[in-house]
Formats: C-alpha cells, structure tokens, sequence
C-alpha cells in the first residue's frame, strides 16, 4: 500500500473511532457538561431538562448547570436548532416518541413536543421529551420511580456514567395510557405518571353513554329498548337499549353527528353502554349472545356489532373522528369466533388494568381488525382506514 494511501485510512480510522467513542457524562463525580433547554421549549421539555438536572446530581453528585445557550458538550434537550445542526431530529418519530443520540461528546434527548396550548390531531398532547428524559433516566442511570412521592424512588450511587455511542428511539405502544383511581389529580401522582410514561396523543371520551338516546324516545320508538319478558321497558337509571335494532343505529349515530356539528373541536364520542344489567332479551339480540368461560352471559358479539354499524354511519359524515366504546363487564370477553370489524373502524386497545387505548397507526387506523377468541391480540390485518372504534378496558391478559 502507498504511504500516503495507509495515512489516509490511518485518519479515516482515528476519525471513526473518535466519533464513535462513548460520552463520559461524569467521571468520579464530576462533570464539564451542561444541559441545553432553548429558552422558547414547551413546560414540558423545560421539566425535562430539570428532571435530567435532579437525577443526575442524586445517581452521581454531580449537578449540571441547566442553559439556554448551546455549549459544548452539552445534553441538548428537545428539539432545537442545535439537534437540527446535529442531524439528530424528531422526523419519523411517532408522537410521544422519544430518542436519545450521542453525536461527538454531545448527547442528545428528544422527541415530538406539543406546545403548552397546542393539543394533536386527536385532541391530546405529544410529550416525546419528557418521555425521552426519563426513559435514559432509568435506562442509564438506574433509577426507578416504584410509588408517587420521594418515598417511592429508587435511586443508585455511581460516580461514573457512560453512554455508549448509539442512537436509540421508541414509541408508546399505546395512544392513550392512564391509570384511574389512584388519587390522580394530586401534584405528585401526576408526577409519577409522567415519569412512568403515561399520557395520550389520542383523546378519548369512552364512558357510560347510552343517555345519547333519550328517555323521551320511548313514546315513539319502544322497539329502540331493551325487552325483558317479552315487554319493552321504559328507560329509567341505567337503562338499556336493543343494539340489533335498525332504527336505533341510526338513532346512535344521529345523535354522534349532532354532537361533532355542535363542537367541531371534539375527536371522540362515546358509544360504551349503561353500567349494571338488564340486557335486551328480543331474539335478535339473543341470538348473538354467548357464554363466557366462566359460564356466564356475554352479550360481546351483540355489543360489538352495534360499535360497528354505528361507526360505518357516523364515517359517512365524519371519517376522521373516533367513536370510543369499553370492552367490560358482560362484554369483557371476547367472542367464540373471530371477529372482523368493518372497513371503516379501527380498534385502539384492549388490554391492561387500566385505560389503555391504541390506535393501530400513529395517525389512524387500520381496518380489518380481527379480534381472536383466545383475547390476546386485536390484529390488524390492512392499513386502510379511518373512522376508529376505540376499545378501552380493564381487560388484563
């Protein structure tokens, strides 16, 4: 080989390993890198920066200087001009995504951020920062957020963290992720849910809703209730309706469509059923119903199919809002035979001891949905669509 030819692959090698090298973020308890928030970054970006601040200190001893000027090397949280310059940005990523990049001895913590006023195309919010933050927070540092309150942190001692060269990205699997019914307004449950993740991009209104349909309804369309013992029964409390009758599809669906003409802001309407018993007991609707493995009713075929063909009529006006509907109680289970949803509906979740929703695309949908009777897995089967069903749970499998 030529001298000089050996020279340059010599430099080319030194080079590569260079910018391959790892960040050495602190070193027996000390650090030269600051932390890099631009001054105009949503709230959420800015708790992220202090987030990194707070753990680092408390893994290491080290406390990072938070700045609003790019300086070398740095931890530049969110996206800005300086993640740009550095070619590491938020392009492909889902919203709530995150990525964490080394670049040189610059490591980089980001993902798509909504604007403190700015909601999503589904009417949520997008905190991929936050999620970055604190996903190297557990990753690299060890932590472990185990409880809301100080008193639910596990956190390491190291004098020394390293990051490897690599450019790592994720994504929630879930649109909408929340854990009701732990005190959830308070600072610091809130806080603990933020660092565990949780959140929506997709906004969904999912509870008891058959009062759509009026009491008053009855008068002129009896056929539109629920029938115990051969009687139609007027509508009080918690009533039911007759999910197989035509007219009261339609009726469903109407009332969908005047919600989104009134509030044109709104992506969600819900479609899930009165709390408690009392069944429709017509033989249209009982001809769907099944036992559960438990040997109790399921009406699941019965409540599913009114999903379906309300949101086909909804779609017709409004392809690009979501209808919302439980899988709980009576209709927890999933049918004896697979069940395919129609062209226009999109399944968003399913399963967890909480409210967990997925859309099967960050933006909309898939159609074909299969639900299998083992209930492990509603499974997509064609990237087409649009109006979604969003299927939310208490479901764990």
């Amino acid at each position: 080989m030529k001298p000089c030819a050996l020279m340059l692959c010599l430099l080319t090698a030194t080079l590569t390993a260079a910018l391959a090298a790892p960040v050495a973020l602190v070193v027996d308890g000390k650090s030269d890198h600051v932390i890099y928030c631009d001054t105009n970054a949503p709230s959420s970006v800015k708790t992220a920066a202090t987030e990194l601040q707070t753990y680092v200190e408390q893994v290491t001893g080290a406390k990072l200087p938070v700045v609003n000027e790019p300086k070398e090397p740095m931890v530049c949280v969110g996206a800005n001009a300086a993640s740009t310059a550095a070619r590491v940005t938020t392009d492909g990523l889902a919203l709530e995504g995150w990525r964490v990049a080394v670049r040189g001895r610059n490591l980089y913590i980001l993902g798509p951020d909504t604007a403190d006023d700015e909601q999503t195309p589904q009417g949520g919010t997008s905190n991929g920062t936050r999620n970055a933050a604190c996903m190297f927070i557990e990753k690299f540092l060890g932590v472990r957020w185990l409880m809301p309150g100080p008193h639910g942190d596990y956190v390491p001692k190291m004098a020394s963290v390293t990051i490897p060269d690599q450019d790592l990205q994720g994504a929630p699997f879930f649109l909408n992720r929340r854990v009701p019914y732990i005190q959830e307004n308070r600072a610091e449950v809130k806080q603990w849910g933020a660092r565990q993740r949780l959140g929506l991009s997709l906004s969904l209104y999912h509870s008891h809703n058959w009062t759509a349909i009026k009491p008053e309804a009855f008068t002129q369309h009896p056929d539109w209730f629920a029938e115990s013992g051969g009687v139609r029964v007027p509508p009080t409390g918690r009533y039911k309706l007759c999910v197989t009758n035509p007219g009261l599809i339609r009726a469903f669906a109407d009332a969908a469509i005047a919600y989104f003409d009134a509030n044109p802001k709104a992506t969600c309407f819900s479609l899930s059923p009165a709390d408690s018993a009392g069944w429709c007991e017509c033989a249209h609707c009982k001809a769907l119903y099944e036992d559960d493995p438990n040997g109790d009713l399921s009406v699941t075929p019965a409540i599913i199919q009114f999903y379906n063909g309300v949101a086909k009529l909804v779609a017709e006006k409004y392809p690009q809002k979501v209808l919302a509907g439980y899988i709980y109680a009576a209709y927890v289970y999933p049918p004896s035979q697979p069940f395919k949803l129609a062209p226009t509906c999109s399944s968003c979740g399913r399963r967890a001891s909480t409210t967990a929703s997925r859309s099967t695309g960050p933006s909309c949908s898939s159609a074909g949905t299969i639900w299998h009777p083992s209930g492990s897995r509603l499974r997509a089967t064609s990237p087409t669509t649009t109006c979604r069903i969003a299927c939310t749970t208490n479901w764990a499998r």
